[in-house]
């Protein structure tokens, strides 16, 4: 899972994300690099009106269906993200692309609560803090 959030007043429509999982792979004496697209729960939402948690099910489906923390470090894993969006302040398709190396992955995490009311009761995204 990770989570994404604009940081930006514009509002984003029509919001598309991929994730792809880059590993080392060993046959004989030969190492490959394969790319693997990840199956999510759902790759595509019509508005990011706060924030959306993306999430990767690890089932006997996935790539790393098995993986230890180590095969991880082993496989010099790196995953990848690539958003599309449509940017409705500048009426233009945007893209933004992240990368997250197998040292950066926590494992057994989970997310703090963003979303919190403000002084007059309206849910709001509080981002302090985050990177």
């Amino acid at each position: 899972m990770f989570r994404l959030a604009n940081y930006r007043n514009n509002q984003l429509i029509d919001i598309e994300v991929q994730v792809l999982l880059s590993i080392n792979e060993s046959k004989g004496d030969k190492i490959s690099r394969p790319f693997y697209f990840l199956e999510l729960e759902r790759s595509h939402i019509n508005m990011l009106i706060l924030s959306w948690t993306i999430v990767h099910r690890v089932n006997e489906k996935s790539p790393i269906w098995g993986f230890k923390q180590s095969d991880l470090d082993d496989g010099d894993v790196k995953l990848i993200i690539l958003l599309k969006a449509f940017d409705d302040t500048f009426s233009q398709r945007v893209h933004s692309r992240t990368s997250y190396q197998y040292e950066e992955i926590v494992w057994n995490a989970k997310f703090v609560q963003i979303i919190e009311p403000n002084k007059d009761g309206i849910l709001c995204l509080n981002m302090a803090g985050l990177s």
